[in-house]
């Protein structure tokens, strides 16, 4: 019997009811993108190096739910928001300098661990 993907198999046509919708929404001054997805929770991201604040809200979710999210997490969104923008220490020019550069943080780095070749004989 050939093989037929399910409904489930993730295989959807373009189109379908799996693709998400986005809304730009000003939540208090604060612009948010609010992308619409068949998923159960609401997820909220910034995005570095501006600071674009993302939320993944379930589809049948009101805006009315998505603004009260933002509120509750004001707080902890201008605390990130603020460490995201932070000049990294040491490296603004001197007093005396009269160049003017600031190097901003845009995301953390990543570490990867060495591969250990292993010859085949």
């Amino acid at each position: 019997m050939p093989y037929r993907p399910s409904p489930r198999s993730g295989s959807r046509p373009a189109g379908s009811a799996a693709e998400a919708a986005a809304k730009n929404l000003t939540i208090d001054g604060l612009p948010v993108m609010v992308v619409r997805k068949p998923i159960k929770n609401m997820y909220l991201r910034i995005k570095p190096p501006n600071g674009d604040i993302t939320v993944s809200a379930p589809k049948r979710m009101s805006d009315r739910v998505v603004a009260d999210f933002i509120r509750n997490r004001r707080e902890w969104i201008n605390r990130n928001i603020r460490k995201m923008l932070r000049p990294v220490n040491g490296l603004l020019p001197k007093a005396g300098c009269k160049a003017r550069v600031l190097i901003l943080i845009h995301s953390p780095v990543r570490m990867v661990a060495p591969v250990r070749m292993v010859a085949l004989v």
